[in-house]
């Protein structure tokens, strides 16, 4: 909606609106910055989303394209496209029966060449998520004729986990984290060594990343495991009965491609400056 300036101190507002997407596009330079800066940020909250509902993305798009030119917004129009073509690809993938995906894998499927570059940690996921990731790229190799490309460390995933004291608490994390915290229903402990072998990457990148949950009250951080041999062992505080993935959301691309993470507030900021 137009954003007015203050009244002036006669009482009367300024004769103009106030034009805050001109002041945006001086702060950047250029037009040309300022959108692709916005573009960074429509692919980040995409990639965020755990439904196929951008109603608001969409609102968005379209009100840049009568500020900038419908030409101006191909690469947003070609991910929101994206989207709207994964929900029913997803809806096909899940409908058939033989052999079925899971209700909490979903997947969005992009265009590589016009989505920002994603960055790919190449982690081993957990055996009950490979094993689907499996069967829904077979399903959707037998609908498209093509194979995915997985990037296993992109989108988000909801979870809620169960411990043994009747707590159910929800959780909405990247799936590297979900990936660490799922394989605690194998075992309740594990020291830092294996686990990092479990998901096949570097040890220093597992410890930076189980700081969330230990930070979060859901492992706890100790050396004193003989099994150790002096490294750091993670065990489950009051052990969680379940690790068990609501809803997840896992992202396939047929080409290389989508975005560094940006902040939705900025993006949400964008959207109310359009006039």
């Amino acid at each position: 909606e137009p954003l007015h300036p203050a009244p002036r101190p006669g009482g009367e507002a300024g004769g103009e609106d106030l034009d805050i997407i001109g002041m945006l596009v001086d702060i950047y330079g250029s037009t040309d910055l300022f959108l692709s800066e916005y573009k960074a940020l429509l692919a980040s909250r995409l990639l965020a989303l755990t439904s196929y509902e951008m109603d608001r993305e969409v609102q968005t798009v379209e009100l840049l394209k009568l500020r900038f030119g419908e030409g101006s917004l191909v690469q947003c129009e070609v991910m929101l496209k994206d989207l709207a073509d994964s929900k029913r690809i997803d809806a096909h993938v899940h409908h058939t029966h033989s052999p079925q995906v899971e209700p909490w894998l979903d997947a969005k499927i992009l265009s590589g060449a016009f989505w920002p570059s994603i960055p790919q940690d190449k982690m081993r996921l957990h055996r009950r998520v490979a094993d689907q990731v499996e069967v829904y790229g077979t399903q959707y190799a037998l609908l498209k004729k093509r194979s995915l490309q997985w990037k296993p460390s992109a989108g988000m995933v909801q979870l809620t986990l169960d411990f043994d004291d009747g707590r159910s608490v929800p959780y909405s994390v990247p799936p590297l984290l979900a990936n660490l915290v799922l394989h605690f229903q194998d075992r309740a402990s594990w020291p830092l060594r294996e686990l990092a072998e479990a998901v096949d990457l570097p040890p220093d990148t597992v410890k930076a990343k189980m700081v969330y949950w230990v930070r979060q009250g859901v492992c706890s951080e100790s050396s004193a495991d003989a099994r150790s041999q002096g490294d750091v062992v993670y065990t489950v505080l009051e052990k969680a009965s379940g690790a068990a993935a609501c809803s997840s959301s896992d992202f396939a691309m047929e080409e290389d491609g989508p975005a560094a993470p940006q902040a939705d507030g900025q993006e949400e900021g964008i959207r109310s400056y359009v006039v």
